[in-house]
Formats: C-alpha cells, sequence, structure tokens
C-alpha cells in the first residue's frame, strides 16, 4: 500500500512540474537563434509544433500516459504555448512497474 501511494504522489507530482514550467526566461532575440542568418532571414523551414497531449496520443506508446493527464486535469495545461519537456514512461515501462507491485492502473 504504501508504494503505490508513493508511486501515485511522485507520478502527479512530476507531472504537475511539468505543467508549471514557464518561458519567462526564454530570451526572443533571433541573433540566439542559429537559423537565423545575419542579414536576419530565417533559412530553416517553418516547423510545425504540436502539443504533449497531442504527441503522445499519435505516439500510440503512451497511453497510460494520456490517461494519466486526463485523470490528472493537466491536457488543457500542456496544450498551451510552451515550450514544455517532458520525460515520460512507455505503457510497457509502466505495465512493468504495476506488474512488479501488483496493482493495476486503475488502482494506481
Amino acid at each position: 500500500m504504501n508504494k503505490r501511494l508513493v508511486l501515485f504522489i511522485s507520478l502527479f507530482s512530476l507531472l504537475f512540474v511539468i505543467a508549471a514550467c514557464s518561458t519567462d526566461d526564454v530570451a526572443e532575440d533571433s541573433s540566439e537563434d542559429p537559423a537565423v542568418s545575419e542579414d536576419g532571414n530565417d533559412d530553416s523551414q517553418e516547423e510545425t509544433l504540436v502539443d504533449i497531449p497531442t504527441t503522445a496520443t499519435e505516439a500510440d506508446d503512451f497511453n497510460t500516459l494520456v490517461t494519466a493527464l486526463g485523470e490528472a486535469n493537466l491536457v488543457s495545461a500542456l496544450e498551451a504555448d510552451g515550450p514544455f519537456t517532458v520525460f515520460a514512461p512507455t505503457d510497457q515501462a509502466f505495465s512493468d512497474l504495476l506488474g512488479e507491485l501488483a496493482i493495476t492502473a486503475e488502482e494506481l
């Protein structure tokens, strides 16, 4: 029982830390961007960024994470403007841990 509580608190603490990340210290100066040439033109192709919940859903190996984000009401926070970085376990990693703890994802 104690292991489950620690795991649950750790997982959701990590998710809250990720959601609380801020971009206040990110420099907007294009001189620091290696894709911008000296004449100010952007030499890179325009990149379309996708939010974390969409990326996790499309990857189809993070279904447990997607469910946890929904249960923790973090989907809208991670769909907001970032940037965000998430280090997330795959479904296999969750499965291995849950098996070791002898609990189901629903019990977590």
